[in-house]
């Protein structure tokens, strides 16, 4: 598990069998028989679909204590304001510098709109929305193409009406955990006019809303400036998301990226797009109408022929600007429009911020598209996960029990670099899953792994019901955070229970789980690659969760495995113990024995590592006593007759040398006993049930022999040996 280091010795490990190595059995009756409660009281809101027996504020009967307290005591007012996110300079920025933050004042809608027909929803559309001067075009690009979905939008809100009170309850993640956030509607604008970031068409205030709710949990406006769409999506429906990353402008990555727009489109997901950064690394004009670093919504994809009649695939995108367009072919404004066609998918000559290109042109242009895959009407779990401040390194284990057949995606979050300082970087986390025997509660079977320096790591899965371990491990990069969140977003509910161990058998525990999970990844996929080295001898490699093992299995009854692993060029890897030299490991594996190597990816490189691997292997088969003695009778490398003090007698001496060691036989056909004194000088080798340190002192009957035989330490290097002897009969 978690720290791979030691202070033993380097020597070559002997395994007779893996004693050390028992199944983790699981205890299930920590986790409730029956499903968690779920919200059924249909709200309307996000809250609908949570499980409620793990959001912050716990119990179902308290889930509006904080909303009704708050209006509780506002009734004594006529305006709700925000205390915990004042209109004032903190809310904007923390920095009194803030550019963005100057000349501004805070106002209520029915200072910047019309009174009488301000509404908090009209037709909720991508047209709706407006970038202003702050730069959070990923948030609003993940609103906008979330806006195809309006029911969605409206489930984010406790109330679908504009409040008089000014008092809002906004549903969103933060840190990984679905939560409330109550706001006023205070709203930062121009003195002699309206909203001076977000903006809306009409005289709706949903969008102004969400931003404020998203700056609120980030502590401020500026906090929200700069980030990923795949994470905002994530804070407004707690879907994950997956990316599409462009290798080169080529006509095959323009194949690529359209199968993963298209697969995805066609599953309904929300999708957006990055457009390539500048020199400048700031939001410009390339010429061709498409702004550097900014980011946009996928609207629609379709495949259609032009009016040159020649196929095309083509991508409707929005710039959340609501203006600036695309100014090539397919462009508002290009003859590849036929009339039919420009009528069918509803294209106008105005700069509105929508526009077409083709997917070769995108490809030019864009570098990244994320999905978001997100569904309607699946249930979101989460709960934060107990970590000491003093860990280096956070292994836990979760017990999930999933009640029915479910699609689903488990996400391990850790805190977003928004709530620190500039420079803040992701720690290395590892989500191994796992699913327990039905009978023995043992880990049975792999069923997923994730590994990355990313806010949120994720595990797709379609699992069926039952009980499931999840390993987690994160390797800190800082001194300063510990938070830790698991979250199920799947079409049915589950539970989750993180283990608590015995005090002095957490390590322990823990161990031994990690190895049954890394033995489920063998038996269950086909990643690993096998060696088999002789006929019931295997070496299995695999790479797991940022782990890279090698098993070995003797199934023999006589042979003997002994392997050096020669490790060169090692980048960003650490040996686990027993074992302390990465690049030497010396094994010896005995019949009917397995054993396990593990090599740990640590966190300087940031999950990327590098090795260069040579193998030296033998293989030795064991010889019965009978084998010995019947190979020195019938091929001995030396046979002689003992004759003390010149005189010949009737007892015969066979020397036998095999790999593992060297074999002295004697037979004693004369009639008196005989006796032999034995001084031993070696090299690698050991006597088997013999001390040759000192005199070897033998006596054989008549009529019976003696073996002895000595062993070689060490199978991989040489051995030699010397002795001198005295006799007589007795």
């Amino acid at each position: 598990m978690g720290i791979c280091s030691s202070n033993k010795a380097n020597k070559i490990h002997s395994h007779d069998r893996e004693v050390d190595y028992k199944p983790f059995v699981f205890d299930t009756s920590i986790v409730p028989d029956q499903h968690p409660e779920v919200n059924t009281k249909q709200t309307n809101t996000v809250a609908d679909r949570i499980i409620l027996y793990i959001i912050i504020l716990i119990k179902p009967q308290q889930r509006n204590v904080i909303y009704q307290l708050i209006l509780r005591q506002n009734k004594q007012q006529t305006k709700f304001e925000d205390f915990l996110f004042p209109p004032n300079q903190s809310s904007l920025s923390k920095d009194p510098n803030f550019k963005k933050g100057k000349n501004l004042v805070w106002k209520r809608p029915d200072q910047f709109l019309e009174p009488g027909q301000i509404k908090l929803f009209d037709t909720i559309d991508p047209m709706d929305i407006k970038q202003g001067e702050l730069g959070d075009c990923y948030f609003l690009s993940s609103l906008s193409a979330l806006a195809e979905i309006p029911q969605q939008v409206q489930k984010l809100f406790r109330h679908q009406e504009y409040q008089q009170s000014g008092l809002y309850g906004i549903f969103m993640c933060n840190n990984g955990i679905l939560q409330e956030q109550v706001i006023d509607d205070f709203i930062p604008c121009q003195k002699q006019g309206g909203p001076i970031f977000s903006k809306a068409n009409g005289n709706e205030l949903w969008v102004l809303l969400l931003e404020k709710a998203y700056a609120k949990i980030y502590g401020s406006y500026q906090k929200i400036e700069q980030g990923l769409a795949g994470q905002a999506l994530k804070d407004l429906t707690g879907a994950p998301s997956e990316y599409f990353i462009r290798k080169a402008e080529t006509l095959k990555d323009a194949d690529l990226c359209w199968e993963f727009m298209e697969k995805y489109d066609k599953e309904k997901y929300i999708l957006t797009a990055s457009s390539e950064t500048n020199e400048q690394g700031t939001e410009q004009d390339n010429g061709n109408g498409i702004v550097s670093q900014h980011c946009y919504a996928i609207l629609d994809v379709q495949r259609v022929i032009g009016s040159d009649g020649k196929p095309d695939r083509i991508i409707r995108i929005r710039n959340p600007w609501g203006r600036k367009e695309w100014m090539k072919d397919w462009s508002d404004n290009s003859s590849k429009w036929t009339p039919e066609l420009r009528e069918r998918l509803q294209v106008h000559r105005k700069d509105d911020g929508i526009f077409w290109m083709s997917v070769n042109d995108f490809i030019t242009e864009f570098s990244q598209v994320c999905v978001c895959k997100f569904k309607p009407d699946y249930l979101y779990t989460a709960t934060p996960l107990k970590v000491e401040k003093s860990d280096a390194v956070t292994t836990k284990v979760i017990l999930m029990k999933v009640y029915e057949k479910s699609h689903a995606f488990i996400t391990l979050t850790q805190s977003d670099k928004r709530f620190f300082q500039k420079g803040h970087q992701y720690s290395l986390t590892r989500l191994i899953i796992g699913e327990l025997d039905a009978h023995k509660k043992e880990v049975l079977h792999y069923s997923g792994s994730a590994f990355d320096n990313e806010r949120d790591i994720v595990v797709e899965k379609i699992f069926e019901p039952g009980y499931y371990a999840l390993y987690v491990e994160v390797d800190w990069t800082q001194n300063y955070d510990r938070y830790l969140a698991v979250s199920c977003y799947g079409s049915k509910s589950v539970q989750f229970t993180e283990l608590q161990f015995p005090a002095g058998q957490e390590k322990h525990s823990i161990d031994n789980i990690f190895n049954g999970f890394l033995r489920a990844h063998e038996r269950d996929t086909d990643e690993e690659k096998v060696k088999d080295i002789e006929p019931g001898i295997r070496r299995i490699s695999g790479i797991v969760g940022g782990y890279i093992y090698y098993w070995y299995q003797n199934q023999t009854t006589k042979k003997t495995l002994h392997e050096v692993l020669h490790l060169s060029n090692i980048q960003n890897l650490e040996i686990c113990p027993p074992y302390s030299n990465p690049s030497k490991v010396e094994i010896q594996i005995k019949p009917l024995s397995t054993v396990m190597i593990k090599y740990r990816v640590t966190k300087q490189g940031g999950g990327s590592y590098g090795y260069s691997l040579k193998c030296q292997t033998q293989v030795i088969e064991a010889k019965s006593e009978q084998d010995i003695i019947q190979q020195a009778i019938e091929q001995a490398d030396q046979k002689l007759q003992r004759s003390p003090l010149g005189e010949n007698i009737q007892v015969f001496f066979y020397l036998v040398k095999f790999p593992a060691g060297v074999a002295f036989y004697y037979e004693n056909k004369d009639q008196r006993t005989y006796q032999e004194t034995i001084s031993f000088e070696v090299s690698n080798l050991k006597g088997v049930e013999l001390d040759i340190s000192k005199e070897v002192v033998i006596e054989i009957p008549p009529g019976q022999s003696k073996l002895i035989k000595l062993q070689s330490i060490d199978p991989s290097q040489g051995y030699s040996y010397r002795y001198s002897f005295m006799s007589k009969l007795i």
